[in-house]
């Protein structure tokens, strides 16, 4: 865990020292949306070739499939209001 938080503090700090022009913005951006599907996608490759979780699938139940739909949906609301948040307070300076 330290080294999660260490390496988004100093990614945090490098984007905060360094004069980094739109293009490098967009292809960081690119990147990193990259990154977390390649994630997302060896998570389920992982979680689908292991058998344990494959056969405790159906004593999961509703509860949990609620839950998690319900965690992604609100994750996607929570970012889509922050990034119109965002975009509306940039408006008011140009």
């Amino acid at each position: 865990m330290g080294l999660i938080i260490g390496a988004l503090t100093l990614g945090f700090l490098l984007g905060r020292v360094l004069d980094l022009s739109k293009p490098v913005q967009n292809l960081i951006g690119k990147i990193s949306s990259f990154s977390v599907l390649l994630l997302l996608f060896t998570m389920g490759i992982t979680i689908g070739a292991n058998q344990d979780i494959i056969s405790s699938l159906p004593s999961l139940g509703l509860q949990a499939v609620t839950i998690a739909l319900g965690t992604v949906v609100l994750s996607v609301l929570a970012v889509w209001a922050t990034v119109k948040l965002i975009q509306g307070k940039g408006e008011g300076h140009d």
